[in-house]
């Protein structure tokens, strides 16, 4: 598989938490152990063609297991492993088809309160949702001719276009043992690529708005407000059947 593995795998600079302009953007990462990125196939484009799992493997680049699939053409390629798949099944992709775990379908041609995962925002997108260990979404009813309501983890219940693909099942990852997930000493958070965090309140007024005495609200190094305000864009909101419960002060 080592082969297999390096067909499918890219080396990719790592910014360290930097944009394209060099300007730290996410704070406290850097260094940490060298990742390889997976290509991980979220369009499925070859429709029609069965592909056969040939193995399973490890991402360190997301907490779920990734399927190595065979094309009939031998074209290799990876896919988020869902409960259920096993080595030597055969997946398929395409408009319609038998609703089996790791196949990927329109959204017109799956039956209403399956779950899915990979749902595409628009057709040709690739997956967006629903691609994190035992995360999945619920395909409630067709809305009408052009979207379906899906429901998300969040219990949101949105809008999406029933020409785009979804992966039924549910994903899958690693077993979580707490015991072995314990930081223990500051050089593990290093190998993952964490620098230490030094907490508002201990900083001066001129580093941080929770800097110095006196009262403060929950923000931002910018001073922005953090803890509560809404961030979904405007123009997606008329996508949006039912929020999803929060709990805000603001």
């Amino acid at each position: 598989m080592k082969i297999l593995k390096k067909k499918l795998m890219v080396s990719i600079r790592r910014r360290t938490g930097r944009n394209n302009y060099g300007r730290i953007v996410s704070h406290h990462r850097s260094g940490g152990v060298v990742r390889r990125f997976r290509r991980i196939d979220f369009f499925r484009v070859f429709d029609g063609m069965p592909a056969l799992v040939r193995a399973f493997d490890y991402d360190p680049n997301r907490n779920t297991k990734i399927a190595i699939v065979c094309y009939y053409n031998e074209v290799l390629s990876i896919i988020i492993a869902t409960q259920g798949l096993k080595i030597g099944a055969i997946v398929s992709s395409g408009r319609y088809g038998m609703n089996r775990v790791g196949n990927c379908f329109c959204l017109n041609s799956l039956p209403s309160g399956l779950f899915i995962s990979n749902p595409e925002l628009w057709p040709a997108s690739g997956g967006k949702y629903a691609r994190a260990r035992g995360v999945s979404a619920q395909l409630l009813k067709q809305f009408d001719d052009n979207y379906a309501i899906v429901k998300l983890r969040t219990g949101e219940q949105r809008l999406l276009l029933s020409a785009g693909r979804a992966t039924i099942g549910i994903p899958i990852g690693p077993d979580f043992n707490f015991a072995r997930h314990v930081i223990g000493k500051a050089g593990r958070n290093r190998n993952r690529g964490y620098r230490p965090v030094v907490r508002g309140v201990a900083m001066n007024p001129v580093d941080h708005p929770h800097g110095g005495a006196g009262g403060r609200v929950d923000r931002s190094p910018w001073g922005w407000i953090t803890k509560g305000p809404r961030t979904t864009r405007q123009q997606m909101l008329k996508y949006i059947q039912h929020r999803r419960k929060r709990n805000t002060k603001y």
